[in-house]
């Protein structure tokens, strides 16, 4: 069919959608749009990530945030980049990630 020197598609020619992806991440099958991530799971919702002026700021937060609840993820650790860290998942699932640079030696 023809309108205007056009061709139309007929009825039973699918119209092409945005393109899609099938991601097995859990046992769950979904599809997503090419190119966006799949819906996250429970604890990769969101993430904080707060910056203390001290490692010992970061030690005192680890464990306040772990007496009122909260899951160790990763334990506390001096990396070799010069930072002290740690996370951990607070009551509803949220990743909590606490840093501080550590102090230069001269």
């Amino acid at each position: 069919m023809t309108a205007g020197g056009c061709t139309a598609p007929s009825p039973a020619t699918p119209t092409p959608g945005p393109a899609t992806s099938t991601s097995r991440r859990s046992s769950t099958r979904h599809s997503t749009p090419t190119g966006v991530a799949p819906p996250p799971r429970s604890h990769e919702r969101q993430s904080l990530v707060f910056y203390s002026d001290t490692p010992a700021e970061v030690d005192d937060l680890y464990a306040a945030l772990l007496e009122t609840g909260g899951t160790p993820r990763r334990p506390l650790q001096d990396a070799p980049w010069g930072e002290r860290y740690g996370s951990l998942f607070d009551p509803d699932g949220l990743e909590v990630t606490l840093v501080a640079t550590l102090p230069t030696t001269p």
